[in-house]
Parts: structure tokens; sequence; C-alpha cells
């Protein structure tokens, strides 16, 4: 077996059959009374996942911070610096495994096929970031991850390949949470995130909208609520502003009888061509398909109603 000392979102992971492998990991109920309190930075050539069980941490990057309560994670790709910074006097318990990517004779858990089969994972690989926090909101993780310090500290002859299984099922994990989050289902982890996505959700969306009123409604930089958004979402604030606006004018399309150019400018877009497309793009059909295709399930129902179906 060959270690490939790869960053998550390596298009070579999907060209062999690597799986990954935990190398690294530990499990401690009292983080300060084995670790420093504020640790130096450091990198490595492995992908870090720490889990903070009980209590709160802070995971300082470059230019930028993450902070940790309770079922909250962070992945940390290949060689990115990171210094954990934990909080005098206050109980910390944390779990945390590092990962490399070994080559296996067998395909059916690998990097390639996981994303093959998990559209979630594969579209996430196609988003790299530095990092990536998740709230684990059913726990399901942190099990994970118990079950792969557990099996990888067993001397079984099953146990790499065992480890890589669980590693495979929590990058499955942490790909679903991304996307749900994506789709507005889960509140982000970072707090100037969360204020801009809340300002963009609950806000007029025909005004203009700009990345700097947003970062003065958060109390930051432009540049860095940028930077932020991205690590969080995957996205910048202007393509959320714009998905938003999407889903907000496909509403209206089908629950309303306004016309296009109407829901156009109610949505903050200017151009009725520059609309059609992106929600072309989006939608995989033009606003006027979509409203056709409204009326149309809607006169369905009604004869269906009718006679009795």
């Amino acid at each position: 077996m060959s270690l490939l000392p790869a960053s998550l979102y390596d298009p070579a992971l999907r060209r062999g059959c690597f799986l990954p492998l935990a190398m690294g990991y530990y499990d401690r109920p009292d983080m300060l009374s084995t670790t420093d309190a504020h640790a130096p930075p450091h990198h490595h050539n492995l992908i870090e996942i720490m889990y903070v069980i009980f209590g709160r941490a802070v995971i300082r990057l470059k230019g930028c911070e993450a902070k940790l309560g309770q079922g909250e994670m962070i992945l940390i790709d290949k060689d990115v610096p990171h210094a954990l910074e934990l909080f005098d006097g206050e109980k910390c318990s944390m779990i945390n495994i590092e990962f490399g990517f070994k080559q296996f004779d067998n395909d059916g858990l690998s990097i390639r096929n996981l994303a093959i089969r998990h559209a979630p994972f594969g579209e996430m690989l196609e988003n790299p970031r530095e990092y990536l926090t998740i709230r684990d909101e059913d726990g399901m993780i942190l099990r994970l991850l118990k079950q792969t310090v557990a099996i990888s500290d067993s001397v079984h002859a099953q146990s790499p390949r065992l480890s890589s299984m669980l590693a495979g099922m929590i990058l499955i994990c942490v790909a679903s949470r991304w996307k749900n989050r994506m789709a507005g289902r889960f509140a982000p982890v970072n707090k100037y995130v969360e204020i801009a996505m809340d300002t963009i959700d609950s806000g007029d969306l025909s005004e203009n909208i700009s990345v700097s009123s947003l970062a003065a409604r958060a109390g930051i930089s432009p540049s860095y609520l940028i930077r932020l958004f991205k690590a969080e979402c995957g996205i910048t604030p202007n393509q959320y502003i714009l998905k938003a606006r999407l889903e907000r004018a496909k509403r209206l399309i089908e629950q309303t009888d306004h016309s296009i150019i109407h829901i156009t400018t109610s949505v903050g877009l200017t151009s009725e061509r520059y609309f059609s497309r992106v929600f072309r793009r989006e939608y995989g059909q033009s606003p006027s398909a979509c409203r056709r295709n409204r009326l149309i399930a809607g006169a369905d129902g009604a004869a269906k109603a009718d006679l009795g179906i």
C-alpha cells in the first residue's frame, strides 16, 4: 500500500483506487490536561478533522479563525497552517482524526466511487476550500469518529479496511451536511456568515444588496467576509444573493400570476434576458416554461378532481 499525500480535492484521487485511512487520532475528554491552551501554528500533509464534543475552541487559520462549540467540527485540508486555541479554565472535550489516502486493490470504497455514487460528495470535491466547518445536527459524525478511533486502536488484521470504510462514511456525512446547508436547511457555524445570510434571506431582494453592506452589518471587512463565506459555504456572498433571488423568483412564478418582467424586477434583477439565462442554468428550464408547467400541472389536478380521481 502506498500513501498519496494529497489534498482532498486533488483530481488524482478520482483517477485511482485511493481510500481514506486514519493515520493519527485522539479522543480526549479534557483537552487542557494534555494540550497547550495556545498551541503554535503547524501544518502537515494529512487531512484533519477536529470535533468539539463539549465546551468550545478556536481554530486559527491564515487570515481568519473558526469558532467551534459543542457538536461542531472543522475539516482542514492538507498543508493548511492552523493552530488550536482553548479557553483557560474551561473544560473542552475533543476528538480528532488525521487521514491520508492509501491505494488498495478494491475500488468499492474509493474516493472515485464515493464521488460517483454520492452526488453531494462529488459536488463538494468540485468546490475546494482550505477548511470547512460543519454542525453535526444528529450526532452521526461523532459516532463515526468514535468508531474510527476504536478501530484504529485495534491490532486486528482488518482494521485498516474498517478504518477506511468509516473514514469514507464520515466524508459522506460531511458532504451531506454541507449540501443541506447550501440548500438552507442547516445554519452556518460562523457567526459573521450567519449574519450575512440572515440579512439576505430576510431582506428586500428588490433592493441592491452589496457585499460591503453585508460586511458592515457583520462588523468585518468585505474581503474577510468573502473569504469566510467561501470557506463556509463554498460560494461567494454574491453567488448566494443570486441563488436567493432565483429561489424567490421561482416561488413567485409558481404561486402567482405576476408577469415574468414584474418578477424579474421584484427580485432585484434589471435584465429579463439575464434573468432567463441564470434561471435556466439553475433549474434546467426557462421562467416561461416553469410557468407553463405549473399551469399544466394545475389544470391536470383540477381535471382529476372533477373526475373524482
